[in-house]
């Protein structure tokens, strides 16, 4: 399995990642250095837009010390169905009340943000929009227009603008999907496994992770030369801020 290891300074990312694990619909682990124990946690609330968010108190004691010590943490859990570490965290303050106890964490201006998954994946819609058709089980249903957000040589997330309620099909076998990727004379025709989804209420779209099935050679090049140029196009961004 691959390990992605980045550093993330935009504001927009890091607020993504941050309500991302909050949306996590199991615990998070709360680690620290040196440190064989693991707590666990869940996010709160989440406040980017005022530069915090709240972590339920540690289910161990001598780490609920460390955090309250002002100890730097990671954070590990789920985010948009990537295993996600969130590196350099620390609390600011402690809410002692007892029916509403927590840590209260400033948003970090830097995450080290690391993803574990088969392959890497590219946020897409940062630089570019790129049109996806879909089409639900069964295979005479419907055509819908989404949108690109993130790209993998082993599969994709896609935003649904306009559909609230998942349509007839959405969960019920494999889904066909043609993406339209910039540069492109033709789209990359491909089939997904249904692998998580929710409603991205910030976004007002439906958003659904698939992992491609039985993706033929040709198609898997064309998807990961443009997934090395979103790369080579991050890296050079990255450089511009920080030259």
């Amino acid at each position: 399995m691959e390990l992605d290891n980045f550093r993330v300074t935009d504001t927009e990312t890091i607020r993504r990642v941050l309500i991302g694990l909050k949306k996590s619909t199991s615990d998070l682990e709360v680690r620290f250095d040196g440190e064989d124990r693991v707590a666990r946690t869940r996010i709160q609330s989440c406040h980017p837009d005022k530069g915090y968010f709240t972590l339920r108190v540690l289910d161990t004691i001598a780490l609920h010390r460390r955090v309250l010590h002002g100890d730097d943490f990671l954070l590990v859990g789920w985010a948009h169905g990537v295993h996600t570490e969130v590196q350099r965290l620390a609390a600011r303050d402690f809410v002692d009340d007892p029916r509403h106890e927590c840590y209260v964490v400033p948003v970090p201006d830097e995450l080290i943000y690391v993803q574990r998954r088969e392959c890497y994946r590219a946020q897409v819609a940062r630089f570019v929009e790129v049109f996806v058709k879909v089409q639900f089980a069964p295979d005479d249903g419907p055509w819908y227009d989404a949108h690109l957000i993130d790209l993998g040589a082993d599969g994709c997330r896609i935003g649904l603008q306009g559909i609230d309620t998942p349509p007839t099909g959405f969960r019920d076998g494999l889904t066909a999907l043609q993406l339209m990727l910039p540069g492109e004379t033709r789209p990359i025709a491909v089939q997904g496994n249904l692998r998580h989804w929710h409603w991205q209420e910030d976004a007002a779209q439906l958003q659904a992770g698939y992992q491609f099935h039985r993706l033929r050679i040709g198609e898997q090049d064309r998807i990961q030369r443009y997934v090395s140029e979103i790369q080579r196009e991050m890296c050079r961004r990255e450089a511009m801020v920080g030259g």
